[in-house]
């Protein structure tokens, strides 16, 4: 016998389930990545407004590296020829000077990169220049390494003659940085461990490791020569004591056959590796793919993901890669077509770009910021 009351609960009991189902796929789709990376805001959208930063006296004040804590927690790092105002902070409202070595030796010195671990534990590295009538151009380098620890700043000296050009931060206990003649050493938060990458060469030149980086537990680490008859490339990866060479001679200037950047490597959002240099942006997936394809030289990058990127470049271009193509940020055109824009950082909301007008006299540092 048909049972009316029985069939009305079942359909009740479809009904219910179907819209359970439809507001579970409505609530994955609205937390779905794809939603998520919609909330980003594009540069083209945001108000750009740019500071000026430049030192009395100075003909040259060159930031290279920018760390960025927070919108309201920003330092930049640099070079300025008299040795003064090459470190920054920008609390949201102003930048001020900040001078590490003032407890310590003061020589003349220049500030590569800057990285932290936290807000209180931040890396600055570089080199200080020594008089020394024995070297070839009267001057010899030693190697310059700060860290500023819970409102403290200590020195770490390595007591080499190698300038320090990179530094990979990772935790209170793995550091690394790298600089010229192949030295890379390791912290382990109570001491160093140095080593030496060896490389073969024609004949005498200059020998540095531009760029190190720790991706999927090896170190990645870029090699240049350059001598008045060759340049050369190397992409080396390994660990203390045990490196190989990957690959080499990455640029033939001549040909354009660009296989990596020989300028810089940065670990993206999503552990992805990237390289940057002459002829654009790579990244890496067990050999280098170029992502990036630009003639201009690339000087800095930041991936926040696979969607949201930003290359930084010379003439004055900036490049926004929105998950589907680049485009240049034309705001940051309006001071300068000439700038070289050497650093990036953003969260999705807001961006951070530090640039150098070499055009101008005295050569100024350019730090853009848009929300």
């Amino acid at each position: 016998m048909f049972n009316h009351q029985t069939h009305t609960n079942k359909m009740k009991k479809k009904i219910i389930f179907f819209f359970v189902i439809v507001s579970l796929i409505i609530s994955n789709s609205c937390n779905s990545p794809t939603e998520n990376q919609q909330q980003f805001k594009h540069p083209k959208d945001m108000v750009w407004t740019a500071d000026t930063i430049t030192y009395p006296g100075s003909t040259q004040i060159l930031m290279r590296s920018i760390l960025v804590i927070s919108p309201n927690d920003v330092w930049v790092v640099g070079h300025n020829d008299r040795s003064k105002g090459q470190v920054w902070h920008f609390d949201g409202i102003k930048w001020s000077e900040i001078n590490p070595l003032e407890n310590f030796y003061r020589s003349p010195h220049s500030y590569s990169k800057i990285s932290a671990i936290t807000k209180n534990d931040i890396w600055f590295v570089g080199d200080r220049i020594y008089s020394d009538p024995n070297e070839l151009y009267g001057n010899r380098f030693e190697d310059l390494i700060i860290q500023y620890k819970n409102g403290f700043w200590i020195e770490h000296n390595l007591n080499t003659s190698f300038a320090i050009l990179s530094i990979h931060c990772l935790s209170s206990n793995e550091i690394w940085v790298c600089g010229y003649n192949g030295f890379v050493a390791k912290y382990n938060g109570w001491n160093w461990e140095k080593d030496t990458i060896k490389l073969n060469f024609p004949n005498s030149g200059a020998y540095l490791l531009k760029s190190i980086a720790k991706h999927n537990d090896r170190i990645n680490i870029l090699a240049n020569y350059y001598s008045s008859t060759a340049t050369k490339h190397y992409y080396i990866q390994g660990n203390m004591d045990n490196w190989t060479v990957v690959d080499t001679n990455g640029i033939d200037y001549n040909n354009r056959k660009l296989n990596w950047g020989e300028l810089g490597l940065h670990v993206g959002g999503a552990n992805k590796l990237y390289s940057y240099g002459s002829g654009g942006v790579w990244q890496w997936n067990n050999e280098w793919k170029i992502v990036l394809d630009n003639y201009m030289q690339i000087r800095g990058l930041m991936a926040l993901n696979e969607n949201y990127k930003l290359a930084c470049g010379v003439n004055s271009n900036v490049y926004f890669y929105d998950g589907i193509q680049w485009s240049v940020i034309e705001a940051l055109k309006k001071v300068d077509e000439n700038a070289v824009y050497v650093d990036a950082w953003t969260n999705g909301n807001e961006i951070f770009i530090v640039g150098n007008l070499i055009d101008s006299y005295p050569q100024k540092t350019i730090v853009w910021h848009g929300k």
